[in-house]
């Protein structure tokens, strides 16, 4: 435990409401298939069937379901979306219930996709580069930006509610994640550790820097929480530490050679955890109940310029392509009971 460190808390006043969640949206494979043959313009190449399974002990496979490129932009609610837009440069994306969201560096807007009307709203304009981005189920987004040294929080409305930040500057975030317990976890990455926040942006723990014992992280990358369970991405070591297990000890898993660059880490609700690697354009499945090492998700093509990855509740996978300027979807096979 590290000495109580109060970031500032510039805006706002309301009680963070961090459900869990980097994962779940209501709807979303039906709104992805009406983008797939309306707005999107590109065909679903197919639906898994509803009893498939990942039978084998050696692969997780996935189906393409669809690809978002362009679409309508939503206007005043009372106007029929008539403004055809068109993605530039996804670099993050998420999803909440009824929701799926994406920071473009090339739009400079975090987007919201409604995906009952099949629309986009622009919903927060970006100054500077997004590296992190993760939502809750009341749709309230936490962006990290290590530009300016800080984490902004912002509501469903498109308002900034809060904006933590260390008044040294001694805090990178490249990355953050929520708790259903109101804890903000923010990836430190210039100093290599992960900073847990109370409501109020105060700093009540740390990993990374727990008295005399040496740091387990060689880099700090990305972050994940599955409600249980913080998975820290040390891309420089190759490894995905897992906090939070019933003894108490962290879980590491070697990446080794399957993930020459990786970026960043999901799970889906088995606990299989998936692995971004940019210098593969791969997707990199682990799963802790199968004997079988660290391998690309089978059925899932090469993505040029792989930025990003998202899990849903109901096993959709979300890829952003910066250089295709597309969002993939694929749902992922369960696993054979």
């Amino acid at each position: 435990m590290v000495a109580m460190k109060p970031w500032a808390r510039d805006a706002g006043r309301g009680a963070m409401t961090a459900a869990t969640f980097r994962r779940r949206n209501v709807a979303v494979v039906l709104s992805l298939l009406l983008f797939a043959s309306g707005c999107a313009g590109d065909p679903a190449t197919g639906l898994a069937a509803a009893d498939a399974c990942a039978r084998s002990d050696e692969t997780v496979t996935a189906t393409q379901l669809g690809s978002i490129r362009t679409f309508l932009e939503a206007g005043a609610p009372s106007e029929a979306p008539t403004t055809f837009g068109s993605l530039m440069r996804p670099q993050q994306v998420a999803t909440a219930p009824g929701a799926l969201f994406i920071a473009d560096g090339g739009l400079r807007r975090i987007l919201r996709v409604d995906p009952v009307r099949a629309t986009f709203t622009p919903l927060l304009f970006l100054k500077e580069r997004a590296a992190g981005l993760t939502v809750d189920r009341s749709q309230t987004l936490y962006v990290a930006f290590p530009g300016s040294r800080r984490v902004v929080q912002v509501a469903a409305n498109g308002q900034v509610t809060s904006i933590f930040q260390d008044p040294a500057g001694r805090i990178v975030p490249v990355d953050v994640a929520v708790s259903a317990a109101s804890r903000v976890f923010v990836a430190d990455g210039v100093n290599a550790r992960v900073l847990v926040l109370n409501r109020f942006g105060q700093v009540v723990d740390s990993i990374g820097e727990r008295g005399d014992r040496p740091n387990p992280f060689r880099s700090v990358d990305a972050l994940w929480f599955d409600g249980n369970v913080l998975y820290v991405l040390d891309a420089t070591a190759r490894r995905v530490f897992l906090f939070g297990g019933r003894d108490g000890r962290p879980v590491v898993i070697e990446l080794g050679d399957a993930a020459a660059l990786p970026m960043a880490i999901a799970t889906d609700r088995w606990q299989r955890i998936f692995v971004a690697d940019r210098a593969s354009g791969k997707v990199i499945v682990f799963d802790p109940a199968s004997t079988a090492p660290p391998g690309p998700l089978v059925g899932m093509p090469r993505v040029q310029d792989l930025t990003d990855i998202w899990v849903d509740d109901f096993d959709v996978l979300y890829v952003a392509d910066a250089v295709a300027a597309t969002v993939l979807s694929f749902r992922i096979a369960s696993p054979c009971q």
